[in-house]
């Protein structure tokens, strides 16, 4: 399986995926804000500390080669259309 970057993923569904990822032998790098993380984040994932909203945060992700596999599970209205992670 390939190298996954996984946007959020602290809490409700995340978790979950994140370790079945794992068992699938997908190599993941979480990014997020660090706020909650309902379980400890697994010793074999990356954790990359931004907030999806901030451009500068955003910058970190330039220095893996994530896409195309990429996942952002978290439900907000339109605003986050328009951030530079939509662009």
């Amino acid at each position: 399986m390939s190298k996954i970057l996984f946007i959020g993923g602290s809490r409700f569904l995340g978790p979950r995926i994140i370790l079945n990822l794992l068992k699938n032998g997908a190599d993941i790098t979480l990014f997020n804000r660090g706020h909650s993380y309902g379980q400890k984040i697994p010793k074999n994932v990356d954790w990359i500390k931004g907030d999806r909203l901030n451009p500068r945060d955003l910058m970190q992700l330039k220095k893996g080669n994530y896409l195309p596999s990429m996942v952002s599970i978290i439900s907000f209205g339109t605003s986050p259309l328009n951030s530079p992670l939509a662009r």
